[in-house]
């Protein structure tokens, strides 16, 4: 698979699925930025369909390698971010690159 590397643009030149991918992937990043629960509920449907999970390469931000769930919680989506997280618990296992450093979500849980 071939990826050019524009910004949020990526074109892969492969196949129809991968071109299906990347519309996907295009829109869960612009629900992701609109704070759409609804529209990622649809979308994770779509994902399901191409036989993808949300982790999968193709479905990452191209700039950073960030999956849905990073977006989400780095631009403050904790609608999105929740749901992500209860539909996907592999998410929070993910890594993603920002500034040359590997990235994690990490959760802590609260105890009174």
């Amino acid at each position: 698979m071939k990826v050019a590397t524009s910004p949020r643009s990526v074109i892969l030149s492969t196949t129809s699925e991968d071109k299906e991918a990347e519309a996907v992937r295009r829109k869960l990043l612009d629900a992701v930025s609109q704070d759409d629960v609804t529209k990622i509920q649809e979308l994770c449907k779509s994902v399901a369909e191409l036989n993808l999970t949300l982790t999968d390469d193709i479905l990452r931000d191209p700039e950073d390698r960030a999956t849905v769930l990073h977006t989400a919680l780095i631009n403050d989506r904790l609608n999105v971010a929740k749901y992500l997280i209860e539909s996907d618990e592999q998410l929070l296992y993910e890594t993603y690159d920002i500034e040359g450093q590997h990235r994690t979500v990490c959760l802590k849980k609260y105890t009174p």
